[in-house]
């Protein structure tokens, strides 16, 4: 096989936008992370938390579906919809 060079799209869109948008969700939720060190806190809740769904309103209607992250200092934190919609920035960059 062989790339055909007029459909190729690039996308500047990577890991460090979704932890980005996660940390974006994350103070719309009533959390703030501000310091690098924090930063480091939201890579890590993307890197272990976050998923992709093809269902997203059936995310979006699940309330269950709320997961708990221990932070560092002993203290958690609820994820709820910010765990599959962060990730979905790498398909919707605007």
């Amino acid at each position: 096989g062989f790339a055909m060079p007029h459909s190729i799209l690039r996308n500047d869109v990577a890991g460090r936008d979704v932890t980005r948008y996660l940390k974006l969700l994350l103070r719309k939720e009533g959390y703030s992370f501000k310091t690098t060190a924090e930063f480091e806190i939201v890579k890590s809740i993307k890197e272990r938390a976050c998923f992709l769904t093809t269902a997203i309103q059936k995310e979006e209607t699940n309330q269950a579906d709320k997961s708990k992250f221990t932070l560092p200092d002993g203290s958690s934190i609820d994820l709820g919809s910010s765990r599959h919609l962060a990730p979905e920035v790498l398909f919707n960059p605007e």
